[in-house]
């Protein structure tokens, strides 16, 4: 049975197109976990994701980064996201530091930004136990609505195409090597090996 990782999203204002688009491209995944985010972040994540369900906290302002700075102090909280927005001053600036801090002491992962949190899904998700159900990554989505997905299952990787409902067509699911094989120039080859690029640069 799949280990549920207790994940907190956090993002200032300026970063939470951000924090949506990363919680888009991973929803596969974070479903299976437990979210706790604070105020509009976990709203505009639930929103932007319906699958998540997130526990909302307090605003930042109104002590939502001290709860969950609380809680990773209780150990309830194995990672945080936190994009923090450096190019503005913020009135609890004290806070969200305390729990950069705190996060810090725990030992616990910690993303603040883009990149560190892809890297931070990338391996949270291949570290997790195996299970039935695929762990899914978004590819490339077509102005017309088809899906293409990597999919990570037990000793398989594979590409998922999910069609347009007005096209009529079924999901299907091709082999990795078998996609790369036959890759031409279309933007989900190209959108696929930028995802395996990354993926190899961190180490996985």
């Amino acid at each position: 049975m799949q280990t549920r990782r207790r994940i907190a999203l956090i993002a200032h204002d300026a970063k939470k197109a951000t924090l949506t688009a990363w919680a888009r491209r991973w929803e596969g995944w974070l479903a299976h976990q437990y979210l706790v985010g604070t105020g509009s972040s976990a709203e505009e994540v639930g929103k932007a994701c319906p699958s998540l369900r997130i526990e909302r906290l307090r605003s930042g302002p109104e002590g939502g980064d001290m709860q969950v700075g609380a809680r990773i102090v209780d150990g309830e909280i194995d990672a945080l996201v936190f994009l923090p927005d450096p190019a503005n001053a913020h009135p609890h600036e004290a806070d969200f530091r305390a729990l950069i801090r705190i996060a810090l002491i725990a030992d616990i992962p910690i993303a603040l930004s883009a990149a560190s949190a892809e890297h931070l899904a990338i391996g949270m998700s291949q570290a997790l136990p195996t299970t039935s159900e695929p762990v899914l990554q978004d590819i490339y989505v077509s102005s017309n609505g088809d899906r293409w997905r990597l999919g990570t299952a037990a000793h398989r990787r594979f590409v998922r195409h999910e069609p347009n409902q007005a096209s009529g067509g079924s999901v299907t699911d091709t082999d990795l090597d078998h996609f790369l094989g036959n890759a031409g120039p279309g933007p989900e080859h190209v959108a696929l090996r930028r995802i395996l690029e990354v993926r190899s640069d961190g180490g996985a």
